[in-house]
């Protein structure tokens, strides 16, 4: 089983229940460079992780830079992705597929889990993503809560209407990532992704939002069991500018994201219940307050 301590026997013993993040940008639709500052200071605010950065080389590099890109995978606890472009070279993902099935933590934020839509591993390893319809399977929740699954090619492909506000509702209210928090709560103006893919093997929804657009609860968080590994995926935090970073503020987004990573990495959760974390009826933003 995957373990920090394990992993680094020698490391000091006030740094051994600290874990070690990398987060990887480069490429994206999103603003990646206005994204990994938070999420490296949502990470670093909970007193639980160190985290280093790794960018890839940019769009239609020379084959150089990207053979030069091969970070270090077994050397970090977690690795969260705010990576969507062009196909890294067949042994760097071939190494994360296989340090994630070993027992590693991958952590997908937004649009981070949709590259690599042609590899079925990695299609296996984050369950859903952003796809066409025909690129896997469909997962939504109906009113009941219990998962639909449409074959591929039926239904819609992924989309999204206008950015709003919306209640998130938690559909595993015992899961490490969730437990304590309240079951529905108000999440500040993003996107609200419909429509996901993929091969959605050993996958958990942990919560789910309603979409004007499909009429159903579409997945929101969810968990994949890979191997031995844990990933979590957040479809939460679009930011198209620098401008509009009103989904990163929200403190259900940054708290439920270090819970993911938490879990991702160990198994377990525990980080303390936020005094300032959103209920049904109202938004809160800000860092996150324990």
């Amino acid at each position: 089983m995957h373990s920090p301590k394990q992993q680094n026997p020698d490391r000091p013993a006030n740094e051994r229940n600290i874990l070690r993040a990398l987060i990887i940008d480069g490429q994206n639709n999103h603003e990646w460079r206005a994204v990994t500052p938070v999420l490296k200071e949502i990470l670093s605010s909970t007193a639980r992780f160190t985290v280093d950065v790794a960018t890839t080389p940019p769009a239609d590099a020379a084959g150089e830079s990207w053979q030069a890109f091969q970070p270090a995978f077994g050397n970090f606890d977690v690795v969260v992705s705010n990576y969507f472009g062009e196909d890294w070279p067949a042994p760097t993902i071939t190494a994360l597929e296989q340090w994630v099935e070993d027992g590693g933590g991958y952590v997908v934020v937004h649009a981070g889990g949709t590259s690599f839509a042609n590899r079925p591993s990695y299609n296996r390893m984050v369950g859903l993503a952003w796809r066409e319809a025909i690129q896997g399977d469909r997962i939504a929740l109906d009113a009941a809560s219990s998962v639909v699954r449409t074959p591929s090619g039926q239904g819609p492909a992924t989309g999204h209407g206008p950015c709003f506000a919306f209640p998130i509702c938690h559909h595993q209210p015992e899961h490490p990532v969730l437990r304590g928090l309240p079951q529905i709560w108000m999440h500040e103006k993003d996107e609200l992704w419909h429509g996901m893919r993929g091969p959605a093997e050993n996958l958990t929804v942990l919560a789910s939002a309603f979409s004007p657009c499909t009429g159903a609860r579409e997945p929101m968080l969810w968990t994949v069991r890979y191997g031995s590994g844990r990933v979590f995926v957040t479809a939460l935090g679009h930011v198209w500018t620098p401008d509009d970073m009103a989904a990163l503020t929200c403190v259900g987004f940054r708290d439920t994201l270090a819970r993911g990573c938490q879990w991702a990495a160990t198994g377990e959760v525990d980080l303390p219940l936020p005094t300032n974390f959103p209920a049904e009826g109202g938004i809160s933003v800000g860092r996150v307050i324990y």
